[in-house]
Parts: structure tokens; C-alpha cells; sequence
């Protein structure tokens, strides 16, 4: 009995000691304002967007893994005054 709840004891304690580790550092994103206007049309020729900052390498956080995101994704964030 007492083998069983060391080593029951011992995993729990490695698997959170491991787990730390795997934790990705904390995103962070400037939103920066625009002077141009902006016409939502789905084309992105306006001069912010070849300017602005991307937010990308999104990854897939489950509670046993962390990857990458299987699909590539980039978000681009603007406002106006």
C-alpha cells in the first residue's frame, strides 16, 4: 500500500514539475492608430496593414500538450480616432 501512494505520490509531483517547463511565455500585442481610413473590404492595401504589427505562431494549449497550431493563422489590429 504505501509503494502504491509513494510512486502515485512521485508521479503527480513530476508530472507538475514537467508541466512548468512546457508553459509558453505569456503573448503580448501593441495596437497602433491609424491616421488613413480604412475601408473594410477584405482587400488589404490600406498602408497600416503592410505596417502594422502580426500576431501569429498561435499554438494549441490542452492540458496534457502544447504544439503549434496546425493552420497558419495572422491578425493584424488597427483603430481609428
Amino acid at each position: 500500500m504505501h509503494f502504491v501512494l509513494r510512486i502515485t505520490f512521485l508521479l503527480i509531483i513530476s508530472y507538475n514539475f514537467f508541466s512548468v517547463f512546457a508553459q509558453k511565455p505569456t503573448p503580448s500585442f501593441t495596437i497602433t492608430e491609424t491616421k488613413d481610413k480604412i475601408i473594410v473590404d477584405g482587400i488589404l492595401n490600406e498602408k497600416v496593414w503592410k505596417t502594422g504589427n502580426k500576431a501569429a505562431d498561435f499554438y494549441i494549449s490542452t492540458p496534457l500538450d502544447t504544439a503549434y497550431a496546425k493552420s497558419k493563422t495572422e491578425v493584424m489590429v488597427t483603430y481609428d480616432a
